[in-house]
């Protein structure tokens, strides 16, 4: 039997039981319950440092910049060569259009035919790219003279991508 004033020792392997008012301590390593009707509090978490980012290098003012990388040559299907070709205003419309001639210097015709083009603004910037299909046969020794819709309005410049066949 325990002393006065002292609280009796519980069983081995059983839990003590709380005195009146005061609430259980909780097993270590676990968290204590909520009382009922109150959310848990939040576990404070602690602040992660973030690296900073290493300084930019600048490079001495005689290294000089790396080109840009080469264009690739524009496609093309044997026998079929665009010549000229110009970025026009249709004052009627109100439209830009660039028109050209693609020549067929093959022997044999060819039909289904796309010529697609690259366009750029004043400050050489690529702004979208234009085309133009022929799905009707073009003989050979003869002229198309394509015309692509330009929806860009700030196209100042056209390079040709490529003649391809479509399917």
């Amino acid at each position: 039997e325990p002393e006065p004033g002292r609280k009796p020792e519980p069983e081995p392997g059983r839990k003590p039981e709380p005195e009146p008012g005061r609430k259980p301590e909780p097993e270590p390593g676990r968290k204590p319950e909520p009382e009922p009707g109150r959310k848990p509090e939040p576990e404070p978490t602690t602040p992660t440092k973030v690296p900073k980012p290493p300084p930019l290098v600048q490079l001495p003012p005689d290294v000089p910049t790396p080109a840009p990388p080469p264009e690739t040559p524009a496609a093309q299907v044997p026998g079929l060569r665009v010549s000229e070709f110009q970025l026009i205003d249709n004052q009627a419309t109100g439209f830009k259009y660039l028109i050209g001639d693609l020549h067929n210097e093959a022997t044999q015709p060819f039909s289904r035919i796309k010529v697609e083009f690259r366009l750029y603004d004043a400050a050489g910037k690529v702004v979208g790219t234009t085309s133009d299909e022929r799905v009707t046969e073009l003989a050979p020794a003869t002229v198309w003279p394509f015309q692509a819709l330009v929806k860009e309005a700030n196209v100042i410049r056209a390079k040709l991508i490529g003649v391809s066949l479509l399917p």
